[in-house]
């Protein structure tokens, strides 16, 4: 790679992103994923409202993560591995809609 190569290929993907008509500010795989986090985050939110409490907004902001109990974190992770092993039985396995 060349010394502009890298600024080049970043700027090329400042083009490429489908929702916006003129040139974006940053490059496109950044803008999906901060999609796909903002995706992740709702659906979350609607399958444990619970986390919606002040406190657990407050221990996220703060950085103390001790707010939330073992077990919780145990229920969460078990929950998720069972829909990721839903999905990949389905034919939408590795692959993500942004629309």
């Amino acid at each position: 790679l060349q010394r502009g190569d890298m600024e080049q290929v970043t700027y090329q993907l400042c083009h490429l992103y489908s929702r916006a008509d003129k040139v974006v500010s940053y490059a496109t795989p950044a803008y999906l994923a901060d999609h796909l986090a903002e995706r992740g985050k709702l659906h979350l939110e609607c399958r444990f409202p619970e986390a919606l409490d002040n406190t657990s907004v407050i221990s996220v902001a703060t950085g103390d993560a001790s707010e939330l109990p073992p077990e919780k974190v145990r229920e969460r992770v078990k929950w998720f591995n069972g829909e990721w092993a839903q999905m990949a039985k389905t034919k939408f396995q590795g692959r993500h809609f942004f629309v």
